[in-house]
């Protein structure tokens, strides 16, 4: 074979990813070099898990020849330039197909960027209407605001974050009824609408970031468009804002009252301490919103209640859906305070964390559980 067997598949939003593999030496991982004008700019390890590798039975069968490269922000001024994608394997130094790939510089940056680059966040701040329709009142408060536009692309993965029991539920089951998958079964009869895959890698004491990675490949090679909801979520931004296709977040704000309340009911918190947790957890989102060039969906848990059908309009476009008026009307009827099964699941968490009952408005707590109020 005069050549190693590889590609250059696909370059979006400021991410390029390709898999290449040395069919003389399966076994081993190549070294993909990015080079521009002869000049290195970065070296790849073609190890990264995909799908459709193992199922086509590439190499040792394990799927993990895949690499991504995203494009370094020195680049991300130049107008168009051309990217050369070699591996040294058993036979030389070999070019990948694919390659050259000309590439614009004119994409929509990830995650973070310097401080200066973008305009001022006021400036990129859309507030929205009750209802995507024209018509009504424009002084009526839709608790809607979108920072950044939102992608043209068919492809996205939307991530929704916010302080735990601030709403995100909401959110998340409204876009499950809507037809984006959220990690969660066809049927799912729970209340939370958390992807546990990424529940048990985004919580853990140490991330797997290759887990990590095959997850979101696998999610990828499912689905044009999907989502997750996960307020541990935040603290992860920088990574999986570089390593999703097309991310948007949506993030849900409550009155922090309301949240440090429901905090308090449901697993026991100090009342103090879960008034400091929301506006340390707020206060990160915002600092975070305004350095980032990824679209927002910034959501009011309140307004969303009050004006239902418009929240979920504004919701299937932002999400790029398409939803007919009987999935609208699903998700709307999904939309309520308190729900019956949430507040029943409340109830039993209380329960198996040894906590009394609540009575005339206090919390009698058991000795047991110290540990839960930090």
């Amino acid at each position: 074979m005069d050549r190693c067997v590889g590609h250059v598949d696909a370059f979006q939003s400021g991410v390029i990813w390709g898999w290449a593999h040395d069919p003389c030496a399966p076994e081993d991982r190549l070294r993909v070099r990015v080079l521009l004008d002869d000049q290195l700019v970065e070296t790849l390890p073609a190890n990264e898990f995909r799908p459709d590798l193992l199922v086509a039975g590439v190499g040792d069968g394990s799927g993990s020849y895949a690499f991504h490269f995203v494009i370094p922000e020195p680049l991300r001024s130049q107008a168009v330039y051309a990217l050369r994608f070699c591996v040294d394997s058993a036979q030389g130094r070999l070019e990948l197909d694919g390659s050259p790939l000309l590439v614009s510089g004119q994409y929509p940056s990830q995650g973070r960027v310097a401080a200066g680059e973008l305009p001022p966040f006021t400036e990129r701040v859309s507030i929205l209407p009750s209802s995507p329709s024209e018509g009504g009142d424009p002084l009526l408060n839709s608790g809607l605001a979108i920072l950044n536009e939102p992608y043209p692309d068919a492809e996205r993965t939307l991530i929704v974050i916010g302080h735990a029991r601030s709403g995100t539920s909401l959110v998340a089951r409204g876009l499950h009824v809507l037809g984006l998958p959220m990690g969660v079964p066809p049927g799912y009869s729970g209340t939370n609408f958390e992807d546990d895959d990424f529940l048990q890698i985004l919580t853990a004491e140490c991330v797997n970031t290759r887990r990590l990675d095959r997850l979101i490949a696998l999610r990828n090679h499912h689905h044009a468009c999907w989502g997750f909801k996960l307020p541990a979520a935040l603290n992860h931004l920088p990574y999986l804002l570089r390593h999703t296709r097309n991310p948007q977040l949506i993030c849900v704000f409550r009155d922090l009252l309301a949240i440090a309340v429901r905090e308090h009911l449901a697993v026991g918190v100090d009342f103090e301490a879960a008034i400091d947790s929301v506006l340390s957890y707020q206060q990160k989102m915002l600092d975070f919103l305004r350095d980032t060039a990824v679209p927002c969906l910034l959501v009011s848990y309140e307004k969303a209640l009050l004006n239902a059908p418009g929240f979920c309009q504004h919701l299937v476009h932002f999400a790029g859906l398409e939803a007919d008026e009987s999935l609208i009307d699903a998700a709307v009827l999904q939309i309520n305070p308190n729900q019956p099964d949430y507040v029943e699941q409340v109830g039993l968490e209380r329960a198996r964390l040894g906590l009394g009952e609540v009575r005339r408005g206090r919390v009698e707590m058991s000795a047991a559980p110290q540990s839960l109020l930090k």
